[in-house]
């Protein structure tokens, strides 16, 4: 199953493309091994974008920058979830306005 979690260039801009992927196959729980499979690449060079975007993001170890990945992605779409919510409130509101009007004519 391909999964697309989010846009590397929108969401992980300090990092560059290579690590920016890397990280984020690293937060969906792929190992370096298997990523280095996947982009056939070395396993050396998955593990030196790794210590990248660690270095970058100054993290100590995978689960922080996992945590540091999540994060960047959740705030920049807080916002829209936000919205959805207050519009899914909205149409709440006015269908439950126009069920009393109906209901009391």
């Amino acid at each position: 199953m391909k999964f697309t979690l989010f846009r590397v260039d929108k969401f992980l801009a300090p990092l560059s493309e290579q690590e920016a992927n890397v990280a984020r196959d690293l937060a969906m729980g792929s190992t370096q091994k298997e990523i280095a499979n996947k982009r056939h690449k070395s396993p050396h060079t998955i593990n030196q974008q790794r210590r990248m975007a660690m270095e970058k993001t100054k993290s100590r170890n995978v689960a922080d920058l996992t945590r540091w990945v999540i994060r960047r992605y959740f705030n920049k779409t807080e916002d829209a979830v936000i919205n959805q919510i207050q519009d899914t409130m909205i149409v709440f509101a006015v269908w439950s306005i126009s069920y009393v009007i109906i209901s009391l004519a």
